[in-house]
């Protein structure tokens, strides 16, 4: 019985512990909008950042937790250096009235873990992002685990079950949590079917992004591969489309356990499980925009298809939110820019205000709803982040 109220006493101050150092975001409606100066070519990072510095929970907990991960700064560099930067986008209004600040530390702490981020050279966002994502996750486990049982490490034995969901769920849960897995992480389900013997394994897999895949949908997709008598007829493509896509069943040849032969393989992918963030990379390139304009086919950026993604018919989890809402794009161009170095452009949505802002260099526009997709289309989207449609005053 004693332990069991210890375990309760303790519980209760982990929960008086969160309440208090809770973070209300209608405490910085009065605060400044704060941009990320352009220095030296870092677009790239300033646009990523931007957009995950737009999403509500990612600011909360690194609000929250800026001073802890401060104290184990050797061991969690990448996550103090973010936690910075959401800082200083939500000073108080009391506290600061910068309107501005350089991104050059941020910068130098990603470049001494990657060398491959130092320098001024034409970056990707998407690759940035992508490290960016791993490592806050990486460290973000550290971090937890440490805290358990009075800062001793819990070694965890669970076992990943690769072929059922619950169990994959479970392992996922109790092995890889974290703030950047409990917001971007989905599972996807592939099943593998032997068709000569029937036999199937099925496994899970779990992912912080997704890509589109554009590329693949135009050149390989016969009804994107119009006859001549149809080449005039303009058709669109949404990022429904692509999704479906990217999930249709295939039929390769592979080799079968139980048949000992090379058979074909029904190959099936659904997505089991999604997050509350669903981020989408479109990861052509420039090219395949301009071999759809030439067989007469567009990217779909009216309202309907920028704004919400109805995945009903592709999220096959009973108990998720199926609606997802644009919370912010990362969009690139090159026209203008010496040596073709691309530049970098931010459209998020505020969660403070609601609004849609542009962020391009040292500068913050304010953009209608009306007005999103047509700065869209006029750029190369790259990224895109979608949220959960649900009541915002409820988080």
């Amino acid at each position: 019985m004693s332990s069991n109220n210890e375990q309760n006493q303790s519980q209760n101050q982990n929960q008086n512990e969160e309440q208090k150092n809770s973070v209300s975001l209608s405490r910085y409606k009065k605060a400044p909008l704060v941009v990320l100066e352009n220095e030296g070519n870092t677009s790239y990072m300033n646009s990523v950042v931007q957009c995950l510095g737009n999403i509500r929970s990612i600011i909360k907990y690194y609000l929250t937790k800026n001073n802890e991960i401060k104290k184990k700064i050797q061991e969690l560099p990448i996550s103090y250096a973010f936690s910075r930067i959401i800082f200083q986008l939500y000073p108080f209004p009391e506290d600061s009235l910068k309107k501005s600040f350089s991104i050059k530390t941020f910068q130098r702490a990603i470049a001494y873990c990657n060398r491959c981020f130092k320098g001024e050279e034409n970056k990707s966002a998407i690759d940035f992002l992508v490290y960016l994502l791993e490592n806050l996750h990486k460290e973000d486990k550290l971090f937890r685990i440490q805290k358990k049982d009075n800062g001793q490490a819990v070694q965890n034995d669970n076992k990943i079950t690769n072929n059922n969901f619950k169990g994959y769920l479970d392992y996922l849960i109790n092995n890889e949590k974290s703030i950047i897995s409990d917001n971007f992480c989905w599972v996807n389900q592939k099943i593998k079917k032997c068709q000569k013997c029937k036999s199937e394994d099925i496994s899970y897999q779990n992912f912080f992004s997704f890509e589109l895949g554009l590329e693949e949908l135009v050149n390989n997709t016969p009804q994107f591969n119009p006859p001549e008598s149809k080449k005039n007829e303009q058709k669109e493509i949404s990022i429904i489309e692509c999704i479906q896509n990217k999930l249709k069943t295939q039929t390769i040849k592979m080799y079968c356990q139980k048949c000992k032969s090379r058979c074909d393989f029904q190959i099936k992918k659904t997505i089991s499980f999604v997050p509350e963030i669903f981020i989408l990379f479109n990861d052509s390139k420039k090219e395949v925009l301009d071999e759809m304009e030439n067989k007469n086919f567009i990217f779909n950026f009216s309202d309907d298809n920028v704004y919400t993604l109805d995945m009903s018919g592709i999220i096959k989890d009973a108990n998720s939110i199926k609606s997802y809402q644009l919370q912010g794009v990362v969009c690139s161009h090159i026209d203008g820019i010496e040596d073709g170095k691309k530049k970098y452009v931010a459209l998020c949505k505020n969660p403070i205000d609601s609004k849609w802002y542009k962020y391009e260099d040292n500068e913050i526009t304010l953009i209608t709803q009306i007005q999103l997709p047509v700065f869209v289309s006029q750029l190369f989207p790259e990224i895109f982040f979608y949220k959960q449609q649900q009541d915002e005053n409820s988080q």
